[in-house]
């Protein structure tokens, strides 16, 4: 039962992990684009925000830098 309750707590740990970097990141591309100046939607801030997969936060955290507009990234 021991090795049990362990392997719980270390996969929520591990989700937790995931979930703060996924968070960061997402956080990340919305501070870009608004140190950029452009104007983010709140339809654009809710899509970001609730992106759970780490590659396409991190494309979209490089694009963040070029594009012109914020609906671009998604494009």
């Amino acid at each position: 039962m021991t090795a049990n309750v362990f392997r719980y707590v270390s996969e929520a740990r591990a989700r937790g992990v995931r979930d703060g970097r996924n968070e960061g990141q997402a956080e990340g591309v919305l501070l870009v684009l608004q140190g950029r100046g452009l104007t983010v939607s709140t339809d654009v801030c809710e899509h970001i925000l609730a992106c759970t997969d780490p590659e396409r936060l991190r494309a979209w955290l490089m694009r963040a830098g070029t594009v012109g507009t914020p609906d671009e990234l998604f494009k």
